[in-house]
């Protein structure tokens, strides 16, 4: 696997992202002590419209092959500042949301209970739920943040489908003063396909 890993091109190997090291166990991460692990949420079954994005930690583990990741204008190389590692993938049985939430929950929770920064790959909106907790779970609601990056802009209240669902899930697990009620989230997500996620991932 270590020769794989260091074959020193970008078309052979295993694809990891940025061709940082693959770990795969908790151990591994207490050897390494990355400041970052990026880790993959292959999930995609409560999106309400095309699905697909199961496939989204492969595809940007392929895209982001070049090992060099160079700033321009901080001058900078970013891993010669940073630890990074690719943690592999929750395990997401298709069709099966409540343990693929789980396994998302416990793969995040590994990284974030080492006080290392999760970068999840997903997925669609539904693994913020397990993510967040996982982090919140860590670190204690109310003292989380939470970038995230979508492939479109749904954060409207006006959208048409109402789509920022991992943003409300987001603010019922970090403490958010107006909608940290998990009943709030609940109804917020009744009707839709994504409610049985929502209760069964339910913040303690």
């Amino acid at each position: 696997m270590r020769e794989q890993l260091e074959l020193g091109y970008v078309f052979g190997g295993l694809s990891t992202f940025g061709q940082r090291p693959f770990l795969t166990e908790p151990t591994e991460l207490d050897s390494w002590k990355p400041d970052v692990a990026v880790v993959g949420a292959p999930f995609d079954i409560s999106t309400t419209n095309r699905p697909g994005a199961r496939f989204g930690p492969r595809a940007i583990r392929t895209q982001a092959y070049e090992p060099g990741t160079y700033h321009l204008d901080l001058g900078i190389e970013i891993f010669d500042w940073l630890e990074v590692v690719d943690y592999g993938d929750a395990y997401c049985p298709h069709g099966q949301t409540e343990t693929s939430h789980a396994n998302i929950k416990e793969r995040v929770g590994d990284i974030a209970r080492r006080g290392i920064v999760p970068i999840v790959l997903g997925g669609d909106h539904s693994i913020t739920w397990p993510s967040a907790t996982a982090v919140a779970d860590a670190y204690g609601r109310g003292s989380v943040g939470l970038i995230h990056f979508d492939a479109h802009a749904d954060t409207s209240r006006a959208a048409r489908f109402r789509a920022p669902i991992s943003c409300r899930w987001a603010c019922a697990v970090t403490g958010h003063p107006r909608k940290s009620s998990t009943g709030w989230v609940r109804r917020e997500c009744a009707g839709s396909r994504c409610r049985t996620s929502g209760n069964a991932a339910s913040a303690p």
